[in-house]
């Protein structure tokens, strides 16, 4: 009896890791990072506007993650992946609560006018409609994720109404489409049982796989020519570095180099970023 209270606190928090987990935080402080970063890149930003704008975009894009997993969770059961919402450590009632909370959280945080708050919300509201459109279109899935993973670029224009260049909005797109490709490789097997007939399955995994490094490396490499400040560059580097690294080390399964791309995505995303004007 005496430990009752020790095991309810530990379930109690147990529980609440399962909510944060299941928004996928450290996938979606890449987007937050992006938006955040842009900021900051930007003369006349203070620590207090760059804070809350990362924040509001890392929760607008785990409220999305959440409504996915709901929409997903049949086929990741299949996948076997085991995320709180698949496994049932977090219900569908949760979870749906949950994600409009930090929906509703984002829009309320964020700097800026009643258009930042609008783009946070067409933002969610896309994030929810990608589970939909992969369904309906999945040869195409890949190019809409990389329209999605732009908007923490048009989040930091609104916030701003400075200029990024398209080329930026282009490399970021580029390389999304070629690192989705590499994942729907992965998940072939499980897409073809659900019928969805997604770009490998029409180019092949083999060619798939090749086309999707490909363009991962030559979108890092060419943003060289559109990152001028000195941080921008060295995080182009970094970037390119830790890719080149994740696909010619030996010995390492190509679900690992993949996963671990996401490095590799972090750093590139800060370099777009200092190209704000």
């Amino acid at each position: 009896m005496l430990n009752r209270p020790n095991y309810m606190l530990r379930q109690r928090a147990a529980h609440s890791w399962h909510f944060v987990v299941s928004g996928r935080p450290l996938t979606s402080i890449i987007a937050g990072i992006l938006s955040g970063g842009t900021l900051a890149f930007r003369p006349g930003s203070d620590i207090e506007e760059i804070t809350r704008a990362m924040v509001a975009f890392t929760c607008i894009t785990m409220a999305g993650f959440v409504f996915n997993d709901v929409h997903d969770r049949e086929k990741d059961r299949v996948k076997r992946i085991q995320r709180p919402i698949t496994r049932g450590a977090v219900s569908i009632r949760e979870a749906v609560l949950y994600a409009l909370f930090l929906s509703l959280f984002a829009v309320f945080i964020t700097p800026g006018t009643t258009l930042a708050r609008v783009t946070l919300i067409f933002t969610c509201l896309a994030l929810i409609g990608y589970s939909y459109f992969a369904y309906w279109v999945p040869p195409l899935k890949g190019v809409y994720t990389a329209a999605l993973c732009c908007t923490p670029l048009v989040y930091a224009v609104v916030l701003t109404r400075a200029h990024i260049p398209g080329s930026s909005y282009a490399l970021l797109a580029t390389f999304i489409l070629g690192r989705e490709a590499c994942l729907d490789v992965l998940d072939l097997e499980v897409d073809a049982n659900f019928g969805l007939r997604t770009l490998p399955q029409v180019l092949g995994p083999d060619l798939a796989r090749r086309t999707g490094v490909l363009l991962m490396i030559c979108s890092m490499a060419a943003s060289v020519f559109i990152v001028s400040s000195p941080i921008g560059v060295a995080f182009v580097g970094a970037s390119l570095g830790s890719m080149l690294i994740l696909v010619f080390w030996p010995g390492v399964d190509f679900r690992t180099r993949i996963l671990w791309s996401r490095l590799s995505m972090l750093l590139g995303a800060v370099a777009l970023a200092s190209t704000i004007q």
